[in-house]
């Protein structure tokens, strides 16, 4: 749920620089991509809503004030394009097992 805001808090919180957050986003994508082949996993699906400024479809600043601060306030939808991600897989029915992946991606 806060995978957006993730390298903010590395910056803030521990002086991360931009080459270490380039590495760690390096990892977890070979990661990604090595369950993909070997367990039929995928990362990262069914997330949902406007993507330009906002976290999970919430206005960007709102978000960060209240990770900041701590204050709860009233979330706002952002505004824009929608896009919606989610993923197809085919599964062999004899053997129970994943045979393929795909990707869905609309805006």
């Amino acid at each position: 749920m806060v995978y957006p805001i993730i390298p903010l808090y590395l910056t803030a919180a521990f002086g991360a620089t931009p080459v270490l957050i380039g590495f760690i986003e390096g990892i977890a994508e070979s990661l990604a991509s090595l369950l993909k082949v070997f367990s039929g996993y995928i990362t990262d699906i069914g997330m949902c809503g406007v993507r330009e400024g906002t976290v999970l479809g919430v206005k960007a600043e709102t978000v960060i004030k209240q990770f900041i601060t701590g204050v709860h306030e009233r979330f706002e939808r952002g505004t824009g394009k929608a896009e919606i991600n989610g993923v197809l897989f085919d599964v062999d029915t004899a053997t129970k097992r994943c045979v393929n992946i795909k990707r869905i991606k609309r805006l």
